[in-house]
């Protein structure tokens, strides 16, 4: 793979301004704004220069107010997101002869497309001061949620993608010289499928509802808190409720020695994905081809709302257990978490060739990890330092499919795995999941300049993707790409950054903070095929200015 340049900016303003209206009332104000432009080629597949632009901006009051038995804290906010892609090229292509002369056969652009999201939102919650109670004390705490979502999405012109199959000869070889002209090139090659995906646009607007109540209970050594949530998404039509539990043991009440354990289930939340799917997929029409470039099948799809699925909302039953030890000048933890996932969404194919969703998914992770870190540093000289160490194991299993939602071209090349052809959507999930973690920072502080410079190395080890092995299999005269399981390779990377509180004048204090992470720009290929090139993330350089006042 060739290396191509790219830019990729993110540029983010926050503020925010609070008001104390009396002892009992607060109030306060945040703005914020981010953008990001993205430009260049980033991909082995798509080979046509593209710009990329997020913007992002949002308003948020919120108000506190103090009664004699607890307080009441209300927020309502604005935030608006929105995304344009502007490419050279609308029209993809795939030619296996290029791989005669060793070029790549992906070309073209991923077309111009423009979404935008509006989110409203209103929430209010209640915290009651802590009541006793016989040898206990609550502490009782209740709140509502309400948004509503405004979506936009537009195709600004056809998008076109069409993939050439060899005469004769295999793909990996770049096809034989079938018409005799002495060159392997497009005329060796027949338009075996073309894909529109017609200009055009939706809205949809829905809405989400969320109340919960929670106690927490204090009882000698420990604490337990017990919680229940309720929510309700208007496009799936499900009200879900979920369980919240936790305990900590402060075994000698000294901090000494501190367990903790929880139960919780987690739902998911937005399903617009699945909206914007199917709706592009009902812009698209598929026609196959012969040999001899008359059409045999027409594929269209239908647009369908997500309610008519009768879908069951995702949900993760998760269990943690820990432990945390003073030793010494240091503090040990050991953590455990089991974490099982039904009810995903996957999707799949009807007789008819058409895609519809189910809730087959499943998925488990387990994760053990021990973290070591200083309680108060050490000194040397005028500056303090604080070290901290973690190792971490996991593993993960899941049958879900990669998530292709927001995919505007969709791949359905067939291809060969363990031992049978399977469409390339079929094909098991990418588990980017790293098994072996390990991980040392230190965080060093500089009164005398006010500050900061921490850094940290990252050990990475382990785990597997199902990759395109180069190979091919001639099935029946058709040649068919060979999909093997390869491991990762192992990598470590470095990350730094410098933190600047200076003091410019009385009552404010101005911040500066610059960051590196990846110092060294190590990365991995964790590619599927040649057409979806995956690494890992490289270097990246932050910068962030603000004042307090």
């Amino acid at each position: 793979k060739t290396p191509v340049d790219y830019q990729d900016q993110i540029n983010n303003v926050m503020g925010r301004l609070d008001y104390s209206a009396s002892d009992r009332l607060d109030l306060s104000l945040s703005a914020r704004y981010s953008d990001r432009n993205h430009n260049g080629i980033t991909s082995t597949s798509y080979d046509s220069p593209f710009t990329k632009t997020h913007q992002a901006y949002g308003l948020t009051g919120e108000s506190i107010y103090y009664g004699s038995s607890g307080h009441l804290t209300t927020k309502l906010s604005f935030d608006r997101a929105f995304d344009e892609l502007d490419s050279e090229s609308a029209i993809y292509a795939y030619h296996p002869s290029e791989n005669y002369s060793g070029d790549s056969q992906y070309s073209g652009g991923y077309g111009d497309v423009r979404q935008q999201q509006d989110t409203t939102s209103f929430s209010t919650q209640w915290q009651q001061n802590p009541i006793s109670w016989g040898d206990t004390f609550h502490s009782l705490s209740t709140g509502l949620q309400v948004s509503q979502i405004d979506a936009f999405y537009e195709v600004e012109g056809d998008i076109i993608g069409e993939t050439y199959r060899c005469l004769s000869g295999s793909a990996s070889a770049g096809c034989n010289d079938s018409n005799g002209d002495g060159v392997h090139d497009e005329n060796d090659e027949y338009l075996r499928t073309r894909s529109v995906l017609s200009a055009n646009k939706f809205n949809k607007t829905y809405q989400t509802y969320g109340a919960f109540v929670e106690d927490s209970i204090s009882a000698g050594n420990w604490t337990f808190n017990l919680g229940l949530r309720a929510d309700y998404e208007s496009l799936l039509e499900n009200v879900n409720i979920a369980p919240r539990t936790s305990m900590i043991w402060d075994t000698f009440g000294d901090e000494s020695t501190v367990f903790t354990a929880g139960a919780n289930r987690y739902y998911g939340r937005s399903f617009l994905r699945y909206t914007i799917n199917d709706t592009l997929r009902s812009w698209r029409t598929a026609y196959t081809y012969n040999s001899s470039g008359d059409i045999t099948r027409t594929t269209t799809y239908e647009d369908r709302s997500v309610a008519d699925y009768d879908l069951k909302t995702p949900y993760s039953d998760e269990l943690s257990l820990a432990v945390a030890q003073k030793i010494g000048p240091m503090k040990a933890t050991l953590k455990g978490v089991a974490r099982d996932s039904k009810d995903g969404v996957q999707r799949t194919r009807d007789d008819d060739n058409q895609y519809y969703y189910t809730n087959t998914g499943v998925s488990q992770y387990q994760s053990v990890s021990l973290a070591l870190e200083t309680l108060k540093g050490f000194q040397i000289g005028s500056t303090l330092t604080h070290l901290e160490a973690s190792v971490s194991i996991q593993d993960s299993k899941s049958n879900s499919q990669s998530d292709n939602a927001y995919d505007e071209t969709f791949n359905e090349d067939s291809v060969y795995y363990q031992g049978e052809v399977i469409y390339t959507d079929d094909l098991p999930s990418w588990d980017y999941s790293i098994p072996f973690n390990f991980r040392f920072s230190t965080t060093t502080e500089i009164p005398s300049w006010s500050l900061v410079w921490g850094n940290s190395i990252n050990l990475h080890a382990g785990g597997k993707v199902a990759t395109d092995s180069g190979e091919n299999i001639d099935i029946g005269g058709t040649s068919f790409d060979v999909y093997e399981d390869v491991e990762f390779d192992r990598y470590a990377t470095l990350d730094t950054n410098f933190t600047w509180t200076p003091n410019i004048v009385r009552d404010l204090d101005g911040y500066l903070q610059v960051g590196i992470n990846n110092v060294f720009d190590k990365v991995i290929d964790v590619s599927t095929n040649d057409s979806n090139s995956s690494y890992t993330v490289g270097r990246s350089v932050s910068l962030e200015l603000g004042m307090r006042f």
